[in-house]
């Protein structure tokens, strides 16, 4: 008999109704409460109910634990755990999010895969971990081996930061390292890879007879039954809506992409990866600039390609590394780039306030070969942008909104790429997308109130759970607090949110337009109704905060005052309340 080919897609093994039920139920689990029901279902699968595989002491010999902004660590880490199961060893994979710093004191081997967002802070998920971790001075982890992988961005000084804090902490606490720490840049799978094989050659021989059976990957990380950042849907343009008026520079645009029923399990308040292509204009530039023809042959990653295709769609040409600044110095024969490049300080400070085209325009330079340049220019990272819209299991769309938006480096301004790259998008072309799970700051369904603080395109997740709200029929209290410029230009989606004000679907609905209103901003709401926002703490309310990080941080500051006003503590006992909201994650926030 001819076996069955396993199916592609969990949509082609589950009706629409019975994946949306499993994916909604995958997403409550942590990841203990995750290992336990895959060693069950794969118990179940071989006719060995309730014969769960666990080590005695209750906890596998070896912990991976990762700390993810964009999900790459996530996803090494999720692939690293399912090769160790292959191997035949118990193994336990875990968020930092979610372990906390006593546990250390517990495990035998630790593998820690992190990364650092911005210029040295901690991935918002890995933060209390973080922190934790360097109060605890009297915690003793001479037992624990450990070994730290570190994922960062070297444009920035504090490159790979997260990651250097922690192998020095561990390593202050008594922890013994395994291997030295790897520091990987944005083209980080080389060097990844390579420590995950170190990593899996070091471990012993596995009696496979006793070991707990290999199981297959989350559904929701596994690139073989969905789509992924390693396998993008290319989704055609079906709608492409200006919000703004027609000559306005930097509007906002409202976007409707094509996706099969089911094929993208997504919540409200999880995003999209955008594969971006730079703009024709930048690509010939560049040319020009290097004196190299577009039809030239490169490789990347062992694809053959044209140079201009590769820095069309592969290569990032905006942001200036020092490898290409070393390189250019080199190919130049300019001194003066040469002494630049061999300061790193300096050289780390002269690229941050230039564009690439800044660099190459700094010296006349003839590149060597295409695969020259292409080697010495950063990949181009997908964006990330949230999802506008509830995606049910037999939704064949996926909404976006998207701001133009423009950066002022040196004398000159530049475009977005990503976003410049949406917004001219019209109906009928195609982009290459994929889902983001964003776990930490996924909208609930529960009966507390939930106070929802959006700035600008911040409001977009909130829209999907509006909608998601509807389609259940949910009526738990809602308050929603939205920020932008100008009511006539400004106010995305006012008909919708109107719509479920007079509904009864949102309970409260606080506009400010800064334009309009000088003295008033996000703040405001919440000052002219402090008893309600009292009120509401005192029920359980959650709080989300998403949009503009510098707008929404000081929102959050000032939500503290209002807390003062309305109760009449002082203002160490609001900031000691605040926190502990944070601490029980009743506080989420999605900036950026």
């Amino acid at each position: 008999m001819t076996a069955r080919p396993p199916p592609a897609s969990p949509t082609e093994l589950f009706a629409p109704e019975q994946w949306q039920r499993i994916d909604s139920l995958l997403r409550q689990f942590d990841s203990a409460q995750s290992l336990w029901l895959s060693g069950y279902l794969a118990a179940s699968a071989s006719g060995k109910q309730g014969e769960v595989a666990l080590p005695a002491s209750g906890a596998p010999a070896l912990t991976i634990a990762y700390g993810s902004e964009t999900g790459n660590c996530e996803q090494l880490a999720r692939n690293l755990h399912q090769q160790v199961l292959e191997l035949g060893h118990s193994v336990q994979l875990t968020d930092l999010a979610t372990l906390k710093v006593r546990q250390l004191r517990k495990l035998d081997t630790l593998w820690l895969i992190v990364s650092t967002h911005g210029d040295g802070d901690p991935p918002i998920t890995a933060a209390d971990f973080h922190r934790d971790l360097f109060a605890a001075d009297h915690l003793k982890l001479g037992s624990l081996h450990y070994a730290v992988l570190a994922l960062g961005d070297s444009t920035y000084e504090h490159f790979c930061q997260t990651g250097i804090d922690f192998d020095a902490r561990l390593a202050a606490l008594g922890a013994r390292r395994l291997a030295e720490r790897v520091d990987c840049d944005v083209d980080f799978e080389t060097p990844a890879r390579q420590w995950c094989e170190q990593r899996l050659a070091a471990l012993p021989t596995a009696d496979r007879a006793t070991a707990p059976a290999a199981v297959a990957q989350d559904p929701r990380a596994d690139s073989s039954s969905l789509y992924s950042k390693q396998r993008p849907l290319r989704s055609e343009v079906l709608e492409q809506l200006a919000l703004s008026a027609a000559d306005r520079p930097l509007g906002n645009y409202h976007l409707s992409l094509a996706i099969e029923e089911g094929s993208l399990p997504l919540q409200p308040g999880d995003a999209v990866g955008v594969f971006a292509h730079n703009p024709h204009t930048l690509v010939a530039a560049v040319l020009d600039l290097a004196r190299l023809q577009g039809e030239a042959g490169v490789s990347i990653d062992g694809r053959a390609m044209s140079l201009a295709t590769a820095l069309g769609s592969a290569r990032d040409l905006a942001i200036p590394t020092r490898k290409l600044l070393q390189s250019w110095a080199a190919w130049s024969g300019d001194t003066d780039l040469v002494t630049l490049g061999e300061d790193s300080k300096q050289a780390r400070s002269w690229l941050k306030q230039r564009h690439l085209l800044d660099v190459l325009r700094t010296a006349p330079a003839r590149v060597p070969s295409a695969q020259a340049l292409v080697d010495v220019l950063r990949p181009l990272q997908p964006r990330l942008y949230d999802v506008a819209n509830h995606v049910s299991a037999d939704s064949d769309e996926l909404e976006l909104l998207v701001k133009r938006f423009n950066y002022p480096l040196g004398d000159r301004e530049y475009a977005g790429i990503a976003s410049h790259y949406l917004c001219d998008l019209a109906v009928g072309d195609s982009v290459r997308i994929y889902p983001h799970r964003n776990a930490r700051f996924a909208l609930p369904q529960v009966e507390n109130p939930v106070i929802l603080v959006g700035y600008g395109t911040g409001v977009a997740p909130y829209r999907a759970y509006l909608q998601a709200r509807a389609a259940r029929g949910d009526r738990n209290p809602c308050w929603l607090v939205l920020g932008e410029k100008s009511y006539e230009e400004d106010f995305l989606y006012q008909l919708e949110w109107q719509g479920w004000l007079a509904s009864g679907l949102l309970s409260h609905l606080d506009p400010v337009f800064a334009d309009d209103e000088p003295r008033r901003s996000l703040v405001s709401a919440f000052l002219d109704k402090a008893d309600r926002l009292q009120r509401w703490i005192d029920d359980g309310a959650l709080v989300y905060l998403c949009g503009d990080k510098a707008v929404l941080e000081r929102c959050e500051e000032q939500m503290q005052e209002a807390l003062r006003i309305a109760s009449g503590c002082s203002r160490d006992e609001c900031a000691t309340l605040w926190q502990s909201l944070v601490d029980e994650q009743r506080v989420r926030r999605n900036l950026y």
